[in-house]
């Protein structure tokens, strides 16, 4: 697995040095002996609790912007939305192209 991510944080000294400690005795780097423990926390954690919870958090979020669109009996097909997203980059494009007003 490659890593593209950077997280860093103070520690106070006496974490710092056994952390380094224990990288020495299991002869790893401080990286890895940090990222184990977070794994090990990690597998720890219920997963389903951990899911249950953020799929709340995500529905909470969602139904404040769901909603239904009432309008004159125009229907949201596939067609008459991406007529209407049609129109709008035409919209757009049009006031781009036009010379400022004065």
């Amino acid at each position: 697995m490659s890593k593209s991510e950077v997280y860093s944080w103070r520690v106070d000294p006496e974490l710092k040095q056994a952390l380094e400690i224990a990288a020495r005795e299991k002869n790893t780097s401080v990286g890895a002996v940090i990222e184990k423990a977070c794994r090990d926390l990690l597998d720890k954690v219920q997963p389903s609790e951990t899911a249950a919870k953020e799929q709340a958090r995500l529905r909470k979020a969602l139904m404040k912007v769901a909603g239904s669109i009432d309008g004159p009996g125009v229907s949201a097909t596939n067609e008459n939305v991406r007529m209407a997203f049609q129109l709008k980059g035409l919209h757009d494009a049009l006031r781009r192209r036009a010379p400022p007003s004065r």
